[in-house]
């Protein structure tokens, strides 16, 4: 599992809320990517934001196939 938690601070805007959930996204493909490569198996990947005191998101990340990641 992989995740992220911000506070809100006056940093804490949509544009950089959008950065971090691409960022997320990119670290669960390339950890998938990782553990496909050296164990040679199918996993799932899971992931979070939360953003103040909101609920968080939640992500899971899967590799079907050789090239569609869901």
């Amino acid at each position: 599992m992989y995740g992220e938690n911000t506070g809100e601070g006056k940093n804490n805007n949509t544009r950089k809320n959008i950065l971090d959930l691409i960022r997320i996204g990119i670290f669960m493909k390339d950890a998938l990517d990782y553990i496909i490569k050296k164990t040679g198996r199918r996993c799932v990947i899971f992931g979070w934001q939360i953003i103040g005191e909101c609920l968080p998101n939640y992500y899971m990340l899967n590799h079907s196939l050789n090239c569609l990641y869901v």
